[in-house]
C-alpha cells in the first residue's frame, strides 16, 4: 500500500480545516471588535438648550443693557433645535456637533454658540447647546462712497422676526446714480420645513427688480438632495464710465425662470452634481450717448456685447470641495468667530442653449474654477482662479478670466497684516460690463470710477489693528494701507509705468452686538506723488476672504 496516497488526503483535510477555523475565528473576532467599537460610542441621552439674551445677567447692571434685553425677543427654542444635526437617542458625533455650531453661527443672529457634550457614563452623554443672541432689530443705516460717489440706505430691518429666525426688510436707498425703495423677506426653513423662501421687490428711479425663490438647500453635509425654483424680472440702466464720467448706457429689461436639482455625496470630501434649465428673455436698447464726442467710447472697447433676445438653456455643473473648517478671529472682524473653509475646491459648469430649444442663437458656455485655502500657524492664504468661455455655434465669442489672492499674517492676537491681489480680464466679447477702480472700489486715493476698462489689476497691503472693546458694545481699531492698480480697455496696452498707487490710514469701528454690520470703515488716502486726500467710507473691511 502506498502510504503517501493515504496520508495526502488526510493532510489536505487537516490544512483545510485549520484554514477554515482561522477564517471563521478572524470573522467572529472582527465582528466582536466592531460591536465593541459601536458600543464604545456614547449615545445622546438628552439635548438641553440654554438661550441667553443679548447681555448676560452679570452685565445687566447698566440700565441700557437691561432695556435692550427687555425689548429684544429671544430666539425661539425650535429655531435652535431645528439647526442641530444631533438628536436624543443618536450616537454622539463631534464632527456633527461642530457643524451644528457653524449652522447656528451662519444664521447671523447669535453672538456666540457652543455645543458641548457632558459625560454621564461610558455609554451616555447629555448635549448642552448654549446660544447668546445679538441685537437684530435695526433702523437700517448703511453708507459707502467717497471720491465723488456716495450711497446710503435708510430703513427698518429685522433679521430674527419675532424670534423665528426670519428676515424682513424695508429700505430706502440712494446713491449718486439712482434712488430706490425695497422690501424683502427670507425664511431659511419655512414653517420649520426643509424649504427656504426668499422674495424681494424693489422700485428704482432707473428701473425695478422683482425676485421670488423657493429652494430645498443642502442644510448639512449629510443632506443628499437639493432643488431650486426661481423667477425674476427687472429693468435697469447698464452704465459705462471713462475717467469718472458716465459716457453711455444701455436700457435693459430681463425676465428669467429657472429650475435645478442637485445631488451631493461625501462628508468631509464633498461632490455635488446639478442639472438645471433656464429660460431668459432679454430686451436691450442702446447705446445712448450724452454728447456726440462720447461716441468714440464704443461697447467693443469694453469687451461688451448685448445678450441675445431669447435664451433657453440646459445647465450641468459638477464641483468638489473639502468640507473642513477652522475657527479664526481678528481677520476680517472684531473677535467674532469666523468659520473659514480649509482645503481645495474645483468646479465645472456647461451651459447649452440651442435654437431648437427656443434660443435666438446656439450658444455653448464652459466655466471652470479652482481654489485653495491653507492655514499654517499664524499664516493663512487663499487662492481662487476661474474662467468662463462662450461660443456662438462653433465660433469662439469671448472669455472672462479672474484670479484672486488673499494672505493674512497674524503678528499678535489683535494685529493682522492682510494682502490681496486681484487680476481680471475680458477677452473678445462678453456680457459682464466693465471693471471700475477708484473711491471705495479698490484705489482709495482716487476719485470714484476714475479707471474703467475690460482688464483690471488691483493689489493692497493693509496692517489691521484691533483695539480694545468699549462697554462690550464697540471695538476700536485702525489700519494703515497701500493700494496699487490699473484698469484698461481692450484696444489699450498695459504699461507698468502707468500703474496707479496710493497710501493712507483708516479707522475701524466694530459693532460687537449687532447682527447686521460687523465693521464700519472710514479711510483717508492720497496718491503717490501729487494729489489731495480722498475720504471713503463703508461697511466691512476693504477686502475679505472669498
Amino acid at each position: 500500500m502506498n502510504t503517501k496516497s493515504i496520508l495526502k488526503p488526510s493532510s489536505w483535510f487537516c490544512k483545510s480545516w485549520l484554514a477554515g477555523s482561522l477564517i471563521f475565528g478572524a470573522f467572529f473576532c472582527t465582528r466582536a471588535w466592531a460591536d465593541s467599537l459601536e458600543t464604545a460610542v456614547p449615545k445622546i441621552r438628552s439635548v438641553v438648550i440654554e438661550r441667553q439674551d443679548i447681555f448676560p445677567a452679570e452685565e445687566e447692571s447698566l440700565w441700557l443693557f437691561r432695556l435692550a434685553n427687555r425689548f429684544h425677543l429671544r430666539t425661539k427654542e425650535p429655531v435652535v433645535r431645528r439647526e442641530l444635526l444631533l438628536k436624543a437617542g443618536e450616537n454622539y458625533d463631534s464632527v456633527l456637533a461642530e457643524e451644528s455650531e457653524r449652522n447656528l453661527r451662519a444664521l447671523g443672529i447669535f453672538g456666540s454658540v457652543l455645543v458641548t457634550p457632558h459625560i454621564i457614563s461610558d455609554s451616555l452623554v447629555d448635549l448642552l447647546v448654549e446660544t447668546s443672541d445679538q441685537w437684530t432689530t435695526s433702523g437700517n443705516f448703511a453708507f459707502g462712497g467717497g471720491g465723488g460717489a456716495y450711497e446710503f440706505s435708510l430703513g427698518f430691518e429685522e433679521e430674527n422676526l419675532l424670534g423665528w429666525g426670519q428676515r424682513f426688510e424695508l429700505l430706502y436707498e440712494e446713491s449718486d446714480l439712482r434712488v430706490g425703495r425695497c422690501v424683502s423677506f427670507y425664511d431659511r426653513k419655512l414653517l420649520s420645513r426643509p424649504v427656504s423662501l426668499y422674495w424681494i421687490a424693489e422700485s428704482r428711479s432707473d428701473g425695478d427688480y422683482y425676485l421670488i425663490e423657493a429652494a430645498r438647500p443642502l442644510y448639512s453635509s449629510r443632506d443628499k438632495w437639493g432643488a431650486r425654483l426661481q423667477g425674476l424680472t427687472y429693468t435697469d440702466r447698464l452704465r459705462f464710465f471713462d475717467h469718472g464720467e458716465e459716457r453711455f448706457y444701455f436700457q435693459q429689461k430681463v425676465r428669467e425662470a429657472s429650475f435645478s436639482v442637485l445631488r451631493s455625496w461625501g462628508r468631509e470630501f464633498k461632490t455635488n452634481a446639478s442639472l438645471g434649465y433656464t429660460i431668459t428673455q432679454n430686451r436691450f436698447s442702446g447705446p445712448f450717448y450724452f454728447f456726440s464726442a462720447d461716441t468714440v467710447h464704443t461697447p467693443g472697447r469694453y469687451g461688451f456685447v448685448p445678450p441675445e433676445e431669447r435664451v433657453h438653456a440646459f445647465t450641468a455643473a459638477l464641483n468638489w470641495y473639502v468640507n473642513r473648517f477652522s475657527e479664526e478671529r481678528y481677520l476680517d472682524n472684531f473677535g467674532v468667530v469666523e468659520d473659514v473653509r480649509n482645503g481645495e475646491s474645483v468646479s465645472f459648469e456647461y451651459v447649452f442653449g440651442a435654437k431648437f430649444l427656443g434660443s435666438s442663437l446656439s450658444r455653448h458656455e464652459l466655466a471652470f474654477s479652482t481654489g485653495t485655502t491653507r492655514k499654517a500657524g499664524r499664516h493663512l492664504f487663499q487662492v481662487v482662479a476661474g474662467n468662463r468661455t462662450s461660443f456662438l455655434s462653433q465660433n469662439w465669442e469671448g472669455s472672462f478670466w479672474q484670479g484672486n489672492l488673499r494672505y493674512y499674517w497674524r503678528w499678535t492676537e489683535r494685529q493682522t497684516t492682510a494682502f490681496r491681489f486681484d487680476l481680471s480680464t475680458i477677452n473678445g466679447l462678453s456680457r459682464y460690463g466693465q471693471f471700475l477702480l477708484g473711491g471705495e472700489k479698490g484705489l482709495r486715493g482716487y476719485e470714484a470710477r476714475t479707471l474703467a476698462g475690460s482688464r483690471m489689476v488691483l493689489g493692497t497691503a493693509e496692517h489691521r489693528f484691533f483695539g480694545p472693546n468699549l462697554f462690550s458694545l464697540f471695538g476700536l481699531g485702525g489700519v494703515v494701507f497701500v493700494d496699487f492698480g490699473e484698469a484698461w480697455k481692450a484696444d489699450e496696452r498695459f504699461q507698468s509705468n502707468e500703474l496707479k498707487g496710493n497710501w493712507g490710514a483708516g479707522l475701524r469701528l466694530g459693532l460687537l452686538r449687532s447682527s447686521q454690520f460687523r465693521v464700519l470703515r472710514f479711510d483717508w488716502a492720497r496718491p503717490f506723488g501729487s494729489g489731495g486726500w480722498i475720504f471713503t467710507f463703508g461697511t466691512g473691511m476693504s477686502f475679505e476672504l472669498e
